[in-house]
């Protein structure tokens, strides 16, 4: 699966009449959990249904998720609108999520990017080192066999050789100990090779992530050889689980676990600068005050809240409020949300970073759902 054409396409999606609908739903293999079963019968039908304009769509939605979700699917994401059905189905799960405006909510699909990112796995074993893609919770098996080293065996075959050999043997001895000091470093130097193999196999796949399973040294040898980026998210996950389902769970759970430490260490850099009264601009007039001018180069955003807010049909101001009127320039307002505004950026450019911040985070609250740390210009200019 690749997300980027699905994200461009669904990013130019805008209904007028505000009856796009946005459905993120943690589903599992053994069926709708009791949270998710109520947050749609509750929430997303009662909802739908109570507008006459959606009862078709909320009717669709039943019978897909009640009857048609495939039985694999740990989460669900479905845009529906007049026109169009896109319904992805994903092995990642997702948290519950219903928005319904004149555009879809992307946010929950890039928070799952983020959390479950294209990376590569390798598993070592120190005669072999096994590589495995993965994105959104979806594994496939690259295998390789220009991966496999010499027969671990054959040092214990010389040794039992040599055991055999007289206590008198002096210069057979002898022989016999070169001979198993030369397999070892016959045995290091595959070793070696084999690493640098593996390298440039991961090197040339381009994943943000790896996930290593083996020896801390094997690791450290390894990430050695890494370009610089991958490197420092490289991740030593411990030893190789002998089954391939826990294996799954420990690579999701490692990427997981790395993603919340970025965000941490993101969220820390940026509440560090509020303290200093520089390089952080609140609250979302602000932040798209900073878009506008390019000097934004991360924006901090709840992945499950779209900030409902108005933009301006004439000057593209927005508004974290609803007025009747552009307070600038005095054009129309249209209502919008002011998280996927931000969203459709970061599509447009990439150089945006975007940090989820998942709550409890008062300080985002008390910003307005939004901030960001900047860059550019403003921050040669200090």
């Amino acid at each position: 699966m690749n997300l980027a054409p699905l994200l461009r396409r669904l990013a130019g999606l805008v209904d007028d009449d505000g009856r796009v609908v946005t459905l993120a739903l943690d589903v599992s293999k053994a069926g709708l959990p009791p949270a998710a079963r109520v947050f749609l019968k509750k929430r997303v039908l009662k909802e739908l249904k109570d507008r006459e304009a959606l009862r078709k769509t909320a009717n669709r939605i039943e019978a897909y998720v009640t009857g048609a979700l495939p039985p694999a699917a740990n989460g669900l994401f479905l845009v529906a609108a007049p026109g169009t059905w896109e319904a992805v189905e994903l092995e990642a799960p997702l948290r519950n999520l219903l928005h319904v405006g004149r555009s879809p909510f992307l946010a929950p699909l890039l928070e799952l990017e983020d959390r479950a990112p294209r990376a590569l796995v390798a598993v070592s074993d120190g005669r072999a080192i096994r590589l495995i893609e993965t994105y959104l919770g979806e594994s496939s098996d690259l295998g390789g066999p220009a991966l496999e080293t010499p027969d671990p065996d054959a040092e214990r075959r010389l040794s039992m050789r040599q055991a055999r050999l007289p206590a008198s043997g002096g210069s057979a001895g002898a022989r016999g100990s070169a001979a198993r000091d030369r397999f070892r470093d016959t045995l290091a130097e595959a070793g070696n090779a084999l690493l640098r193999v593996a390298a440039r196999e991961i090197a040339r796949r381009r994943a943000s992530d790896l996930v290593f399973f083996g020896t801390r040294e094997a690791f450290g040898a390894l990430r050695d050889r890494l370009p610089a980026e991958l490197s420092k998210r490289a991740i030593l996950a411990g030893a190789p689980p002998r089954k391939d389902d826990l294996l799954a769970r420990k690579t999701a759970q490692a990427l997981e676990e790395a993603a919340a430490r970025r965000r941490r260490e993101e969220v820390r850099a940026l509440l560090d600068r509020r303290r200093q009264g520089h390089l952080v601009s609140l609250g979302p007039r602000h932040v798209f005050q900073r878009l506008g001018d390019g000097t934004a180069a991360r924006v901090f955003l709840d992945p499950d809240d779209p900030l409902p807010g108005t933009a301006c049909e004439d000057c593209g101001t927005r508004f974290p409020d609803l007025r009747p009127r552009c307070g600038l320039c005095g054009g129309a307002l249209r209502s919008v949300s002011l998280a996927q505004e931000v969203v459709a950026h970061r599509l447009s450019h990439p150089e945006l970073g975007l940090t989820f911040v998942t709550p409890p985070a008062p300080w985002l609250k008390e910003a307005g759902g939004m901030a960001a740390l900047l860059g550019g210009w403003a921050a040669r200019k200090r």
